[in-house]
């Protein structure tokens, strides 16, 4: 899927009623272990990148927040700031409640 398809108007097409793993690092899962259980690959090494926090959906919770792409878009996507509302099933999702931006990838690099 292209970034065009996945951030039409800068907003990504959200299932309201899928739920997401949020792990103690604040990290939603985007993979699991090889006995089914969830983990953040990001901080991987890390005890609360296999630790679950709770479930969590939609964007309940994060009503207002703003979340950033993590990467400093020197690809493809050089110059173009991404910036969008806050979901739990952005791409790579990091939840920072003390910062003023959550983070996500956007895909900038590609998806391969």
């Amino acid at each position: 899927m292209s970034n065009e398809t996945l951030f039409r108007d800068g907003k990504m097409p959200v299932d309201e009623t899928k739920e997401y793993p949020l792990m103690k690092c604040g990290c939603v899962a985007p993979a699991i272990t090889r006995d089914g259980k969830p983990a953040c690959v990001v901080h991987a090494g890390k005890p609360e990148a296999l630790q679950l926090d709770r479930m969590v959906k939609g964007n309940h919770g994060l009503e207002g927040r703003k979340a950033k792409c993590s990467c400093r878009h020197e690809g493809p996507r050089a110059g173009i700031p991404t910036t969008t509302d806050s979901y739990w099933c952005l791409p790579f999702f990091e939840y920072h409640p003390d910062k003023e931006f959550d983070r996500f990838y956007c895909g900038c690099f590609g998806w391969d």
